[in-house]
């Protein structure tokens, strides 16, 4: 039992010097982190739960912090509901379009509790794809 804890603890700093990398180097976010998500064969590795915690983690680095206060003007607004979509509107639209692209990446993922069955129905969607009319 103790490897297994060991193993856990080893992935857990693994991926956050992974989050550490990703600072240096965002792009990498792009074509390292989130290609494999959308990859349905990915299903299988062990690498996914650490590639959906850092795809979001990553994407969260790159935004505004969720919970603090909003710079809007010169006046500081608390997060809520009118804070949060004020903070929304302030993102860029590079920030946007990675946080929808982190979004589509992660989301099939999170609805699934079995991997084996997205990946199941991901090759059934590519069958009758690929099958001639």
């Amino acid at each position: 039992m103790a490897a297994t804890a060991d193993a856990a603890n080893v992935r857990q700093y693994q991926d956050s010097i992974v989050l550490v990398l990703l600072r240096l180097r965002p792009d990498l976010l792009r074509t390292r982190v989130l290609p494999p998500l959308a990859d349905c064969s990915s299903s299988g590795s062990h690498a996914l739960s650490s590639l959906i915690l850092i795809a979001a983690r990553a994407a969260v680095a790159q935004l505004a912090p969720a919970g603090h206060a909003a710079a809007i003007g010169d006046q500081q607004t608390p997060i809520g509901a009118a804070g949060e979509q004020q903070r929304q509107q302030q993102l860029t639209e590079e920030q946007q379009t990675l946080l929808s692209e982190v979004v589509a990446a992660v989301a099939p993922w999170a609805l699934c509790h079995v991997h084996a069955l997205r990946w199941g129905t991901c090759i059934e969607h590519a069958a009758s794809v690929r099958k001639p009319a």
